[in-house]
């Protein structure tokens, strides 16, 4: 990485933890431009102002989850191990401090700039086609019977980011989360195949 690049990538991480610490109205530049090690200067020349730092932040959040790779289907695999291998996928993304950090301070922001949330909910939309189009593969190789896999796809993210997700970046407290990942998954991919097992 370009001195640059790791220079603007460290003023980024300074106003996450900034806001978060003091809401976005009340972090200055100065105090950010304090809390990364540089100059007010710096900081203007690689974000003209607040609502580009903000910005910034909605698409590093987005560009994190874009890391995941397609979601092959393969006829020849089980498909547990499958299922099993996407949602550590997932969850390697959404459990990741660095991800809930930058949510916490971008989904704390949108009912004031709602504009982004168009954005957000374009871009998490990703996740479940990449999803929907392995059970719809699925579902053609009539091992599974999925009629709607947007539907399906879903339900499998929803309950992988109420074990993943939400808890820790709403700071809730959940029975469910003295269950291993792996034993969380396990049982989620079982539950979740016996649903839409082929007859």
């Amino acid at each position: 990485m370009k001195y640059s690049e790791r220079k603007r990538a460290d003023i980024l991480a300074a106003a996450v933890s900034e806001f978060r610490a003091s809401g976005y109205d009340s972090t200055s530049m100065d105090r950010i431009a304090e809390a990364a090690g540089a100059s007010k200067r710096t900081v203007y020349n690689h974000f003209g102002s607040k609502d580009q730092m903000f910005e910034a932040m909605v698409h590093e959040m987005m560009s994190r989850a874009d890391q995941l790779m397609e979601f092959r289907y393969d006829s020849e695999l089980p498909l547990a191990r499958q299922l099993k291998s996407i949602s550590e996928e997932i969850l390697s993304v959404l459990t990741d401090e660095g991800y809930r950090d930058l949510a916490r301070v971008v989904l704390s922001r949108l009912m004031i700039v709602p504009q982004y949330s168009r954005i957000i909910s374009e871009h998490t939309e990703q996740i479940n086609t990449m999803l929907a189009d392995w059970l719809r593969a699925a579902h053609r190789d009539k091992r599974l019977k999925v009629p709607r896999p947007e539907v399906a796809a879903d339900q499998l993210v929803g309950m992988l980011m109420g074990y993943g997700f939400w808890p820790a970046l709403c700071g809730v407290e959940k029975t469910s989360l003295d269950v291993k990942q792996a034993t969380f998954i396990k049982q989620t991919v079982s539950m979740f195949l016996q649903g839409y097992q082929a007859t």
